[in-house]
């Protein structure tokens, strides 16, 4: 804090008859002092954001109460960065209050009023609606293209040291294969003979996993030319039976690769709005990063680093 102690001088004649001698005359100085605040070369006797009354000492009923640094607000017009909201200086009274209250006209009430209606936020809406209507203009052609190319993606369970790998792909499927393992214990002995029956039989099953199993390798595939490849190298499958009650997860793992031997789905027709859709994300990625980190709870944080 930058202060400066200002002396008021004032002359004041005092009569021979107080002092007791006739006829004289002296005169008496008296000094009155008072303290006035200094922030940027500007005085303050009140804190230009919530008027409260600057104080350089505590009284027995009102506590001190200062402009704060330079520095500290240089930290804050950084944070904030805005000369239209920022104000001309703070006091202690409202710089470093960290709870939200109508009744204080702080730094952090007024910062929440302002980052509410955040330019910004609308821009973040109106990016969202872009990408998600290119999405929708282009999902319809580039699943077409998928699938037409689905036949020309090889599967390979082992790695192939000549192919660029470029991710990793996985799928899964639930099949009910409408095949119990077990009986159950809330049967009675009749019911149960008839369930095991059933189950033994397993009636249409081979075929339900069959083709549980081919839809999960189609999805792979989908998987891998949606990354721009023609081959999964290194699969896995894995069944599980969920609860003993019939129903399989079949699940595949493997990694995408290219094989420069072949050729690769042909998505330049859609070039031009995938270049949109990613110009589109980087930029909301830059606004979310500025929504994050200038946020009410960040200069919350902000606030707490400062030293008063």
């Amino acid at each position: 804090m930058d202060i400066m102690r200002f002396g008021h001088i004032e002359w004041r004649e005092v009569v021979g008859k107080h002092t007791g001698i006739p006829n004289t005359t002296i005169y008496v100085i008296n000094f009155y002092f008072s303290y006035i605040y200094l922030n940027m070369s500007k005085i303050y006797d009140k804190c230009p954001n919530c008027k409260s009354k600057i104080r350089s000492e505590e009284g027995m009923f009102k506590s001190k109460n200062e402009i704060i640094s330079k520095e500290n607000y240089d930290k804050i017009k950084e944070f904030v960065d805005n000369d239209e909201f920022i104000a001309e200086a703070y006091c202690d009274l409202c710089a470093y209050v960290i709870y939200l209250r109508d009744a204080i006209p702080s730094l952090l009430y007024h910062y929440n009023q302002y980052f509410f209606d955040h330019p910004k936020k609308a821009e973040k809406k109106q990016l969202e609606i872009k990408i998600n209507e290119l999405r929708e203009e282009t999902d319809s052609d580039r699943i077409r293209i998928i699938k037409s190319f689905l036949s020309n993606v090889n599967l390979y369970s082992n790695d192939k040291q000549d192919f660029k790998s470029v991710g990793l792909v996985e799928s899964f499927k639930v099949v009910d294969s409408g095949m119990w393992s077990t009986s159950s214990d809330n049967l009675d002995a009749m019911w149960s003979v008839v369930h095991d029956a059933a189950a033994r039989k397993g009636e249409k099953s081979n075929s339900k996993i069959s083709d549980g199993l081919n839809d999960v390798k189609d999805l792979i595939r989908m998987e891998a030319i949606d990354k721009g490849c023609n081959s999964v190298i290194d699969i896995r499958f894995n069944f599980s039976e969920l609860a003993g009650n019939g129903k399989i997860l079949i699940f595949c793992q493997g990694t995408a690769a290219i094989d420069n031997k072949h050729k690769v789905a042909d998505f330049s027709s859609l070039e031009k709005e995938f270049n949109m859709i990613k110009s589109y994300e980087k930029t909301l990625e830059e606004v979310n990063h500025f929504l994050t980190y200038k946020s009410t709870d960040a200069l919350i944080d902000f606030i707490k680093t400062l030293k008063k």
